[in-house]
């Protein structure tokens, strides 16, 4: 190959690159763009409140709790429950209870606290 080929080939492969650099770069820009559903805190809706769960483990055993009952339907985490008996993250079937004075849910093996949300 001579020195003509060597450099048409370099100057094809730098536009080449170039272009792939500024599709890119359009691609990065328009993603920004795109809105993403915002995450709601992981909920529960009980007897017309929502309750926060914030991962906080309870003392006490299974046998200790008053189960209220169970969750009956989950839905997208990017909003909150809106009715009784919902949740807005993947524990369908989970217990609800009283252990003391604190709601709880039976999910990971143990009882979690719910905090009331304002």
């Amino acid at each position: 190959m001579d020195r003509k080929h060597t450099k048409t080939i370099i100057i094809i492969m730098a536009a080449i690159i170039f272009a792939l650099l500024v599709a890119v770069g359009i691609l990065l820009v328009n993603a920004a763009k795109i809105p993403m559903p915002a995450e709601c805190p992981p909920s529960v809706r009980w007897d017309g409140q929502v309750y926060a769960y914030r991962g906080e483990k309870l003392s006490g055993d299974h046998a200790a709790a008053e189960v209220l009952g169970n969750i009956t339907a989950v839905v997208d985490l990017s909003r909150m429950p809106q009715n009784d008996g919902e949740a807005n993250w993947p524990v369908i079937g989970a217990e609800v209870g009283k252990i003391g004075d604190e709601t709880a849910i039976y999910v990971y093996s143990a009882w979690y606290r719910l905090e009331p949300e304002k």
